[in-house]
């Protein structure tokens, strides 16, 4: 997808998206909205030029000593991705805090590089009213393959002394690896035409199938043959739709392009449907000017737009940005007994937010958890519950929204049992039935007899 031009409301798209990451070939700019920029980053991650197939790590450290809060770190692609939705297996995040020195240490590592990696990258970190922003970029190159030739045979020999004598023949290698370099350009004029046309997702596998093993030097001419092609001038347009807007939830958009004609009739479409003047869509109409003005966007106007005039269209997209949920009323640390019910209750800023339970860096959830855990949700309100908490449930729960973080601790003890009522002593005649009795506090116990006292012990 095109890297997004300004919006009026700037933000961050975080998409759902497969684990590659789409390309982008230009560094993003800071973000205006930030209130104060602040030099708190003490070590900053570099540009690098990685190998495809290989894993790449980049490494971000902040001084917290001055901050009046913990600081939140976001990494981006382009203007708008938020690789915060991404974390996966492609690409993981880890983050470290020393006590002694008050340094956050960030890192974002790419696992197995592929091209989509390649482009712009941005790292904020913001705390409360300070910010810092840094900039830096991906390069992926191909893997520089072995030659397989035996490099023996290319050392031969002058003369006819035999195997020990005469001088080496070095031109003879040169001449064979010029030749294997040469083989690498490909001159058929089909594929260029095929690869111009395509789309950058897939090079890859056009390269595959034309024997075309230079990928770096395949994309530098498909780049400067694509530069000498003229964009064709629109008959209708002055001025189109930028490539894509980003907008915040809530908020308010303006879609404006410019016509050669004023008087000209125009069609607003969204996702291919024409769209009816409403409350909800504003039509505007200024001399040569046409204005699409959406009112408080949600996730249904996340979608593709079209401005059709005539036979000619002007074709954007508008990524709606939604707020960060942040934790409200953080969770409490839970001190029981074996065999209690556990509740660990959280408060979200939004209704209907999704959350990440963990305990000790594992992800709880319906498929993995099975009946030892429920989770439920009311409005705000997520609640995490241990039907009967053992020993094995004692550790630490965190739970995570895209905004914030809370984290509790679980202890368990366990469960004393209490002899109500003790075994009393009993006379009876020989061959004659003796009955003993004892309770205790807890019904879910075992016991056994043995001679001179009663035994009991938990499930």
């Amino acid at each position: 997808m095109p890297e997004p031009q300004k919006p009026e409301a700037e933000g961050d798209k975080a998409a759902a998206a497969p684990a590659e990451l789409p390309p982008d070939e230009n560094v993003p700019g800071e973000d205006p909205q930030l209130s104060e920029v602040s030099g708190i980053f003490v070590e900053k991650p570099q540009s690098v030029t990685a190998t495809k197939g290989k894993d790449v790590m980049f490494v971000a450290r902040v001084d917290s000593s001055n901050l009046l809060r913990k600081p939140t770190m976001k990494w981006l692609k382009g203007k708008w991705l938020d690789l915060g939705s991404k974390a996966g297996k492609h690409v993981q995040f880890k983050e470290v805090y020393d006590r002694n020195t008050k340094i956050y240490t960030y890192e974002m590592s790419i696992i197995k590089v592929v091209d989509g990696d390649a482009g712009g990258y941005r790292c904020e970190v913001t705390s409360k009213d300070k910010c810092d922003i840094c900039t830096f970029e991906v390069s992926v190159q191909a893997v520089q393959e072995e030659q397989q030739d035996n490099i023996l045979e290319s050392f031969k020999r002058s003369g006819d002394a035999g195997e020990d004598a005469g001088d080496l023949d070095f031109s003879a290698l040169l001449k064979k690896r010029e030749k294997k370099r040469k083989e690498v350009v490909v001159e058929e004029v089909d594929v260029w035409d095929i690869l111009k046309e395509a789309k950058p997702c897939d090079y890859e596998k056009i390269a595959f199938e034309y024997g075309i093993t230079d990928l770096r030097g395949m994309l530098s001419r498909l780049k400067k043959m694509k530069k000498k092609v003229e964009p064709k001038k629109s008959d209708a347009f002055l001025k189109k739709l930028d490539t894509a807007y980003s907008v915040g939830k809530g908020k308010r958009i303006h879609l404006t392009v410019e016509l050669t004609d004023p008087n000209a009739p125009v069609k607003w479409l969204k996702n291919g449907q024409e769209i009816k003047p409403s409350a909800k869509y504003v039509f505007e109409s200024v001399g040569n000017k046409r204005t699409l003005t959406i009112n408080k966007c949600n996730l249904s106007d996340d979608a593709a737009y079209e401005c059709v005039v005539g036979e000619e269209k002007s074709f954007t997209e508008v990524f709606i940005k939604e707020p960060p949920i942040t934790i409200t009323k953080l969770l409490d640390d839970v001190h029981t007994i074996e065999g209690e019910k556990v509740e660990f209750e959280v408060e979200v800023s939004e209704e209907g937010a999704n959350v990440k339970w963990m305990k000790d860096g594992v992800e709880l959830n319906k498929e993995t958890a099975g009946s030892k855990y429920r989770f439920k949700k009311d409005g705000k309100k997520h609640t995490l519950v241990i039907n009967e908490a053992t020993k094995e449930d004692i550790g630490m729960y965190y739970v995570f929204t895209n905004g914030g973080e809370s984290k509790a601790e679980l202890e368990v003890e366990e469960k004393e049992l209490q002899v109500l009522q003790n075994i009393a002593d009993l006379t009876v005649k020989a061959a004659e039935q003796a009955v003993f009795k004892c309770e205790v506090s807890d019904e879910k116990v075992t016991g056994e007899m043995v001679q001179g006292r009663c035994r009991s012990s938990a499930h």
